[in-house]
């Protein structure tokens, strides 16, 4: 609503006023995270850092995460998903995100930003953290026809930390296992050669 006049949109209409593919994002391949329970604590391990490079973990926190899930939960935090507070933890469906993504799984993103927001009509003392996505919205359906243009810095997340980008990225799959269980179990390591992320899931048309 904008004054004493109301206006009705449908999701794919937000989503197009954002440039966002309504029907890739929404199509069978989509998974709707927001229906999701929490990621279940065991499987944070292989996001992280294995104790042989001897770099410093927190589990449940951010240091120490490999370069992939480190990178995707700034993103997230600074895009579509900015309610996680405090910026050395990873928390909730932060996890479920990241592990999507590590195995070339399609997120329903308009979900998650809409079960956001859905937030606001409970709490207005809310911050608006989407007010952009919704004013494209409030413009396209009042027509508006004015110069709009904003212009947007870089995102580059850990410009400044040169530790991190000068660390050498290490396989996804290169999970830790423990020595006593492979010799009972005779477990053998993958081949670090055939380790790395996984495609991501094909493009519909």
């Amino acid at each position: 609503m904008t004054g004493k006049r109301r206006f009705h949109a449908t999701f794919a209409e937000f989503a197009a006023v954002n440039e966002l593919n309504y029907d890739f994002l929404k199509d069978e391949y989509s998974i709707n995270m927001m229906a999701e329970n929490p990621l279940d604590e065991d499987e944070y391990l292989a996001f992280y850092e294995p104790t042989r490079l001897g770099i410093p973990r927190v589990f449940g926190g951010t240091q120490g995460l490999r370069h992939h899930p480190a990178v995707m939960n700034k993103i997230a935090r600074a895009t579509f998903m900015p309610k996680s507070g405090n910026n050395d933890k990873v928390r909730g469906l932060y996890w479920n995100l990241i592990s999507h993504v590590m195995h070339g799984q399609k997120v329903d993103i308009i979900a998650v930003i809409m079960d956001q927001l859905a937030d606001l009509r409970l709490n207005l003392e809310m911050n608006i953290y989407f007010a952009p996505f919704i004013m494209s919205l409030i413009k396209a359906k009042t027509w508006f026809r004015g110069i709009y243009e904003s212009m947007h810095s870089a995102f580059k997340p850990f410009k400044n930390d040169t530790g991190f980008l000068e660390r050498p990225l290490t396989p996804f799959l290169d999970v830790e296992v423990d020595e006593e269980d492979s010799e009972n179990e005779g477990d053998a390591a993958q081949n670090v050669d055939q380790q790395g992320m996984p495609s991501p899931p094909p493009v519909q048309p």
